[in-house]
């Protein structure tokens, strides 16, 4: 019966050993293969760092190559001869009908194709300048080309829609710059505005191509790059035959090769054709072997500011063979290592066992201590959390509450005193402090019903303070355990709160909401009324001459004018009209449920109050007076930007009248 009672004991020895010997080979297993997958990850994650640096770079140096073409066509554009000369041929072409002008716009032409070769000569050879370009706007806004310097026998010919660059700087007066697709050459652009007349223009443009700078990029970071047109761009763009050629043929779409710095980007290419998503994604990389050769593969997309029409694709490449050959060797090393770890702990694996019982009685040991540690440790949380604390048992008993729920809602008890009682007596009681004492009771008898957990339900107390309360129902694998019930004093916070939000949309000065709420509440107020079908309008006004109270008195009593304003701005507003400070001395008024007139009546019955009293103020008394602009609100609106500048415009008509008086906006106005 021992012996039997031995082999018995001797069987399940064994197959306890040869169970942990089991598991130790899948724990190793599983081991080695997420080391495995980790130096994966971490290699994809270094050439991902990797990729972000080539693609940063790549971006900042053609962000740079834009803001020095600006800097040379602004250079070129200083010479006061130069801008009269532009003048003159600008105003000869117009009178001989534009396009490509007469006699008389072909002789200016020449001139000032004389005048501006030798700059011309010297960009190209010291700065590798290959474009430089005279644009005219026509009396229709249609972009002209007027001369082209790199290539002067062509002129005259209409490019409005066909270089969105220079369409943008005719109609905003602003310089602007960017890769673009031209009629006989592509490249980045600078191009700077000259005002002729109000509303035309001319625009001095500058390019180059990225040949250039494509070497430089590869010099410095031993990587490949190129630039990339799809085919249907250089298709619709340019004229020169040679843009038909050199085409490769990838993920279904025919690409053209611009430019590049390396002669084996025909190789990559060819290898992208097997690739299907690289360049459909723009900021995406890829790895790709080529003749045993390990590649990075990366891929930006340059895009142009206005149309996608002009998009150029950047492509990266960059050997990585040496690093791919040092992860297998990596890899090859962890497998070795994991191999002989296995070994070794399997040796040790018997004497484990054996020592397995005594630490497993001292681990029952240690862990029982813990866990009595542990609950003291619980104890002493509630007790100084910063909130009122409750904890009920399963059958609503209270198993613990801090001193802080005594202070709040038992002063007269300690917590000691309220353990084992019932805890529906206690909802009652806790509920006399509050404001709502019934829907108290009832929202905290759904909450136990249904066992729904809340966080940060906002409470009113009678003394005028706001507690924010939280509920749980405590459970633990699949059994239900108690409640938990916590309540913090949230006034000081609630105060701060509205603080806060008053000074982000109140000005500080005049106490008036800001621009950025007035411009909140006038987009609400366009949205009803189209909604509604209702009507509204706007008033904008400036002090005039403000700045020569500043310069004659000092800013001190620009102040004060400016908080006088304020108040006498209110007393002619209806409770639900609605007056801001956009900036300095503009100010704006919304009148909800207003046609254009009733703004007209407004505009001047504040234009009075302001200009008939004299204004009080430091340097004694002050004759203010102020323009305003009205406008209404239409169905055409779609921002509140269209409103404010018809506004805007009717108030600088008010001014260019003689000032202290209102102008209306036409509905129409652009």
């Amino acid at each position: 019966m021992v012996d039997t009672r031995n082999d018995q004991n001797l069987y399940t020895g064994h197959f306890v050993q040869y169970l942990a010997a089991a598991f130790l080979s899948v724990f190793f297993l599983l081991v080695g293969y997420f080391n495995w997958q980790f130096l994966q990850r971490d290699f994809n994650y270094q050439l991902s760092i990797r990729a972000d640096e080539l693609r940063t770079a790549a971006s900042t140096s053609f962000d740079n190559l834009q803001q020095q073409m600006l800097a040379l066509a602004s250079l070129i554009v200083l010479d006061d001869e130069l801008h009269a000369d532009i003048q003159k041929a600008y105003n000869i072409w117009q009178q001989e009908g534009e396009g490509k002008g007469g006699e008389a716009t072909q002789q200016l032409r020449q001139q000032l194709l004389y005048k501006l070769e030798p700059s011309w000569h010297q960009l190209q050879g010291s700065l590798d300048i290959r474009q430089m370009h005279l644009h005219f706007a026509d009396q229709q806004q249609r972009n002209i080309s007027f001369l082209r310097i790199h290539a002067p026998e062509h002129y005259g010919d209409d490019l409005t829609g066909i270089r969105p660059l220079i369409d943008q700087v005719h109609v905003t007066g602003q310089a602007a710059s960017g890769f673009e697709i031209g009629r006989y050459a592509s490249g980045i652009r600078g191009a700077i505005p000259l005002l002729m007349q109000p509303y035309q223009s001319a625009v001095l443009e500058l390019g180059t191509n990225f040949e250039t700078q494509l070497q430089r990029l590869d010099e410095q970071f031993s990587s490949g790059f190129a630039i990339l047109l799809e085919r249907e761009q250089v298709r619709q763009s340019l004229t020169d035959e040679r843009y038909r050629q050199e085409v490769y043929h990838i993920d279904g779409c025919d690409y053209f090769l611009e430019a590049s710095s390396r002669e084996e980007v025909s190789q990559i290419l060819l290898g992208l054709a097997a690739c299907k998503e690289l360049l459909l994604n723009s900021d995406h990389w890829q790895k790709l072997k080529l003749n045993n050769q390990h590649y990075l593969i990366i891929h930006t997309l340059y895009e142009h500011p206005l149309s996608e029409r002009h998009n150029a694709h950047v492509l990266i490449w960059q050997d990585i063979t040496p690093l791919q050959q040092s992860l297998q060797q990596s890899q090859w090393q962890l497998a070795q290592g994991t191999l002989l770890i296995w070994v070794l702990v399997q040796l040790a694996l018997v004497l484990i066992l054996q020592q397995a019982g005594h630490s497993l009685r001292q681990r029952l040991i240690q862990t029982r201590d813990q866990l009595a540690h542990s609950n003291n440790r619980m104890m002493a949380v509630i007790e100084h959390f910063h909130a009122a604390v409750l904890l009920e048992s399963e059958d609503r008993k209270v198993l613990q509450v801090n001193q802080r729920y005594c202070h709040e809602f038992a002063p007269q008890q300690q917590p000691e005193k309220l353990s084992g009682k019932a805890s529906q007596l206690l909802l009652q009681q806790t509920s006399q402090y509050f404001v709502e004492q019934s829907d108290f009771v009832r929202r905290a008898e759904q909450l136990l019903a249904k066992r729904t957990p809340l966080l940060n339900e906002e409470l009113n107390l009678k003394d005028g303070r706001t507690l924010e309360r939280d509920y749980v129902a405590i459970e633990h694998n699949g059994q239900f355990l108690g409640h938990l019930w916590v309540y913090r004093d949230v006034s000081l916070h609630k105060q701060q709160q509205e603080a806060l939000s008053h000074l982000a949309r109140t000005d500080g000065l005049t106490d008036l909401p800001n621009r950025r709420y007035f411009m909140e509440r006038l987009n609400e107020e366009l949205h009803r009324c189209r909604r509604n079908n209702e009507e509204a309008a706007v008033v904008m006004f400036d002090i005039d001459h403000f700045k020569l109270v500043n310069d004659t008195w000092g800013h001190a009593v620009g102040d004060e004018v400016l908080q006088e304003l304020a108040v006498r701005i209110r007393s002619c507003l209806r409770i639900t009209d609605l007056a801001g400070r956009l900036g300095g001395e503009e100010f704006s008024v919304l009148l909800p449920g207003t046609d254009e007139q009733g703004g007209v009546v407004f505009a001047e019955r504040l234009r009075r109050s302001i200009a008939d009293t004299p204004f009080a103020t430091a340097a004694g008394s002050l004759n203010v007076t102020i323009s305003l602009g009205i406008s209404r609100l239409t169905t055409k609106d779609h921002i509140p930007d269209e409103p404010l500048l018809r506004a805007d415009q009717a108030l600088y008509r008010a001014k260019d009248a003689g000032r202290n008086r209102a102008e209306v906006a036409a509905d129409d106005f652009p």
